[in-house]
């Protein structure tokens, strides 16, 4: 039987790669999400929920930064106790060639995301994710 952690992980990394790969086509992405997923993006002001063509306006302009890549830098998963819901949260890096001069930036990010069982696949139900700080403030 799958290791459900090892499932979660290799679900975050279809993700990662997916968005990195889509090259502003968000229909690469967006059956990773669930039907009823909602999203607290990055970049974005606003909550995504409730529609398809949300999320999309989103990931055609994320997926489609040039040059983008994201990394797994930290991941914690936690599970339900019957195996239907999962969350990961941590640290992630992207780097891309967005910049207005074409050189490579940074964006270090925190997030997370929880996972719903639907049939054989772990679908994103919820996924927040904000830019790192400046400080951290364990660092005080």
């Amino acid at each position: 039987m799958p290791n459900l952690n090892d499932d979660i992980k290799d679900t975050l990394n279809l993700w990662i790669e997916t968005v990195g790969s889509a090259n502003g086509d968000a229909d690469k992405v967006l059956p990773l999400y669930a039907k009823d997923a909602v999203l607290l993006a990055t970049f974005s002001d606003r909550v995504r929920c409730n529609s398809e063509d949300d999320l999309r306006g989103y990931f055609t302009y994320f997926s489609g930064i040039p040059g983008l890549q994201g990394k797994l830098d930290e991941v914690h998963i936690h599970a339900s106790e019957d195996g239907g819901l999962a969350s990961a949260s941590g640290f992630y890096t992207f780097t891309h060639n967005g910049t207005p001069d074409g050189s490579q930036a940074t964006a270090p990010a925190r997030f997370t995301f929880t996972y719903r069982k639907e049939g054989e696949k772990w679908m994103i139900v919820q996924h927040h994710s904000s830019v790192m700080p400046e400080e951290k403030a364990d660092k005080k």
